[in-house]
């Protein structure tokens, strides 16, 4: 789960030295190289005590953080960076798998969208709180939003003879540009997502493209240099 080894172990300064590793690769872009948004292990301790990090394993009088707290500490500060705080914070985190952990790493509040709708009760504060986005949402987290409406169904005759044509013509592409410098394209095999939760699924597979892409970037222009 985001390549951290299943073993991984460490005292509170390797543990803060990994975090902030890896807090480069989950933060949003425009978070990602910013100096204050690492952590140190002063706020490891008052996240802990906040209950919103799970408490270390003890060897004495040292304190000892797993693959769990690595992952705990990842999503928490990403759903920070995408606005998340207080209870809808806890609630979010509270009980979470490492499965859960690393999807809400990776993806912020649209993998904890999809996270909480699999059991979430009425009244979750997580989930109020991301509902309370759907008229005001992050353009950095939902650029892709317009493209997933359901496109409108056609009439069965004209699909028939949609289907027929599609079969005998070359496949088109439609290119669309979501925002600056940032181009879909859509085949006529691309399927729409007939379901809330099959575009919030299909938005979490955009954005970790996205993510992977930045990576990747990132890996070329460090071997040019």
């Amino acid at each position: 789960m985001l390549g951290i080894s299943q073993d991984w172990e460490g005292g509170i300064e390797d543990f803060v030295e990994e975090a902030n590793q890896r807090l480069a690769e989950v933060l949003p872009l425009d978070r990602a190289s910013r100096p204050k948004d690492e952590v140190n292990a002063r706020l490891v301790r008052h996240y802990t005590t906040e209950g919103l990090l799970p408490a270390p394993r003890r060897e004495g009088r040292e304190a000892r953080y797993g693959r769990l707290h690595l992952l705990s500490l990842l999503a928490l500060r990403r759903l920070m960076a995408d606005g998340l705080s207080g209870k809808a914070l806890i609630s979010a985190l509270t009980e979470r798998s490492e499965e859960d952990l690393a999807r809400l790493a990776r993806n912020g509040n649209i993998g904890l969208e999809i996270v909480l709708r699999s059991g979430a009760p009425p009244g979750n504060p997580a989930l109020t709180y991301l509902s309370s986005l759907r008229e005001q949402v992050s353009p950095r987290l939902m650029a892709f939003a317009p493209l997933l409406r359901a496109a409108p169904e056609l009439p069965r005759e004209e699909a028939a003879e949609d289907r027929s044509r599609r079969r005998s013509a070359s496949q088109s592409v439609v290119r669309v540009q979501v925002t600056r410098g940032l181009v879909v394209e859509l085949s006529e095999t691309f399927r729409w997502p007939k379901s809330e939760q099959a575009r919030l699924e299909l938005l979490e597979a955009l954005w970790a493209s996205l993510v992977d892409a930045r990576q990747a970037s990132s890996s070329a222009s460090e071997d040019d240099t």
